[in-house]
């Protein structure tokens, strides 16, 4: 049963679809990678120029701060530092115009191995009070180098409480020099609201956030967290809460002191982020920028959703077009494929539809126009030579059932009577063939029996077949000897063989009453003769070549016994030349085994005839058969 196919138009439709499609997503893929990468890109941009502006602004206030401190350092230092009024004036001018000044305070060093009894002063901007020589606690401030050891400026870590309980404050400490001793400390303290406030106000797009870290981890600023300020360290969730790829963040941001990094926020926005960061070397920390991945890649999602929704709606369109365009183009096809489907049910009068574009189509139409009327001159041909080919056919079947029936089927009664039984098969290659055997019994009772190959196979062979046949019996009547009857049979044939066809021939007469028989080769393989007790022997003699090629031959014969119970197998190459499915022939060696195992079981001759044929047929399991096969074997009984 034929299956139904689809219309070439619906077929072209789907492939353009599908071409188009892995084309489109293709493209599609390239072109968001390279948008996302340039997206990115530009996120990383913002966040430098961002960052970069925030930095110079941190930086510059820093600076102030330095210099303020310095300059305060060098009033309090100097006579007029002894003036109250006038330091509380000019300290009062410094709060109120330099963001984040929260308070100013001098250490006296009195003891360096004593603990506990330094004394200092501070002014304190929010209670506008000037104190002096109050108690001071060594640790109170806590730097990251001891401006006492380094002998230079140096920035404290964040603290609470060293004024207001909940203020954060850092302070810069300068150290005081009396000559060449180091006898105090000028400390700037400066809240961390102020630079909070700063880094608070950037806008990381709609929803990100820019935040200070020292360089222990610890927060400086945070526009959301302000209870994390000087408290906590963006160390802890890390470690504790984060990704493996996180877990290294801090210690990869210290050492390369500028990067990216792509990570999931799980402690603060709760999203996919971008995170930024840049050294604040002034102070020896680090701005972070937390930028909404889903922020900087959303105009390029909404973009690439209405490239694919116009992408689908183009490709739909295209496949209606191509589909109507492609079908329309096809009627003329569809009408020619119905013409040609009557054409090849037998109606060679169907009207081919015309064509006048000399395209594909046309040519097609011209081709089977012309296909068209040589159908129909080669169906009279074809109506003529199978008749003639049914004629030829039913002739050869005939000619192979007159083949058959001159060949004779069973043992003479003359045979038998006496003990004696002789059988042969005959199996064509074809349905004729030029393999032969005969025998006969004479008034005399002599038994002539011969088996013969003709060269070739087919009907040639078959006809100079019939030919030695009726020869041999023609001849039988006059010759006196094997060697005498081969001769005149070779020269039957040399006088009616143009084509030079020649035959190999084995021959013999049995005398009955002796039980001796005579027999001539002529160039035929070898018989093999099987004793009483079974075991096989070659009778290697050859009495002259094949028959039918030299005229005026000469051949000669031999003689031997044939006791009871031993047998003559005579036999054409189409048995040892027989082939299995592997290419492996027959072979004379296990001809003679096989025979030998025969021998053992077989009654007469006849048995012992198909039994072989079977061992034969089994070995070639099916496969076709490359020559002419016949086997003729005579045994005595008694």
């Amino acid at each position: 049963m034929v299956k139904k196919q689809r219309s070439i138009a619906f077929r072209l439709s789907v492939f353009v679809l599908i071409g188009a499609s892995l084309l489109f997503l293709l493209f599609g893929f390239i072109n968001y990678q390279i948008s996302r990468n340039t997206w990115i890109q530009n996120a990383e941009l913002t966040a430098d120029v961002v960052t970069s502006q925030t930095i110079q602004e941190i930086n510059s206030q820093i600076r102030i701060i330095e210099n303020v401190a310095d300059d305060i350092k060098n009033l309090l230092t100097t006579p007029i530092g002894n003036n109250v009024e006038l330091i509380t004036l000019l300290l009062n001018n410094y709060f109120e115009n330099l963001p984040g000044l929260t308070g100013v305070s001098l250490i006296f060093i009195q003891d360096e191995q004593d603990s506990g009894v330094f004394q200092w002063s501070y002014y304190d901007g929010a209670l506008d009070t000037l104190v002096t020589r109050i108690p001071y606690d060594k640790n109170t401030i806590i730097w990251r180098n001891d401006p006492r050891n380094s002998l230079q400026p140096e920035w404290s870590e964040s603290q609470t409480g060293l004024f207001e309980h909940e203020q954060k404050t850092i302070t810069y400490s300068i150290p005081v020099f009396e000559g060449d001793t180091l006898y105090g400390l000028f400390n700037t303290h400066v809240s961390l609201d102020w630079l909070d406030e700063m880094v608070s106000s950037l806008e990381v797009y709609q929803s990100g956030l820019a935040i200070i870290i020292d360089s222990d981890g610890q927060f400086l600023t945070h526009p959301t967290h302000k209870d994390a300020i000087g408290v906590r360290s963006i160390q802890n969730p890390v470690r504790e809460n984060y990704t493996e790829d996180l877990a290294n963040f801090f210690d990869e941001m210290k050492a390369n002191q500028t990067g990216y990094l792509e990570i999931e926020d799980l402690e603060f926005t709760q999203d996919k982020i971008f995170l930024v960061y840049r050294p604040l070397e002034i102070l020896d920390a680090f701005l972070l920028l937390y930028v909404p991945k889903k922020e900087v890649l959303g105009d390029l999602v909404r973009i690439s959703s209405i490239f694919l929704v116009v992408a689908i709606a183009s490709f739909f369109l295209l496949i209606v077009v191509v589909f109507f365009v492609t079908r329309k183009m096809l009627v003329p096809l569809n009408q020619l494929s119905r013409s040609i489907m009557k054409i090849g049910e037998g109606d060679f009068n169907v009207d081919i539809p015309d064509y006048t574009r000399m395209d594909e189509i046309g040519n097609l139409t011209l081709a089977f126009n012309q296909m068209k009327e040589d159908l129909k001159k080669h169906v009279v041909l074809l109506n003529k030579s199978t008749t003639e080919r049914d004629q030829i056919l039913t002739e050869i079947n005939m000619a192979a059932k007159i083949q058959k029936s001159i060949i004779p089927s069973h043992s003479p009664k003359q045979l038998t009577e006496k003990g004696y039984s002789i059988h042969g098969i005959l199996r064509p290659a074809r349905t004729v063939g030029g393999d032969f055997y005969d025998f006969f019994v004479t008034d005399e009772n002599s038994v002539y029996f011969v088996l013969g190959d003709v060269t070739g196979k087919g009907i040639p062979a078959s006809f100079f077949m019939g030919m030695a046949r009726t020869f041999f019996r023609t001849e039988s009547k006059y010759a006196k000897s094997t060697s005498d009857l081969m001769s005149r049979i070779n020269e039957d044939l040399c006088m009616n063989n143009p084509e030079a066809i020649f035959i190999t021939i084995f021959c013999g007469i049995l005398d009955l009453k002796k039980g001796v028989f005579e027999f001539t080769n002529a160039g035929h393989n070898f018989p093999v003769y099987f004793n009483q007790d079974g075991q096989a022997r070659t009778l290697e003699h050859q009495h002259g070549p094949p028959v039918g090629l030299v005229k005026d031959q000469k051949y000669s014969s031999d003689q031997m016994p044939l006791k009871k119970n031993e047998i003559l197998l005579l036999y054409t190459d189409g048995a040892t030349e027989a082939r299995n499915p592997a290419g492996l022939a027959f072979g004379e060696e296990r001809l003679r085994s096989l025979s030998e195992a025969i021998f053992k079981s077989a009654q007469d001759a006849e048995n012992f005839c198909h039994a072989l044929v079977d061992q034969i047929l089994e070995y070639e399991s099916g496969t076709e058969q490359s020559d002419d096969l016949s086997i003729l074997v005579l045994k005595r009984s008694q």
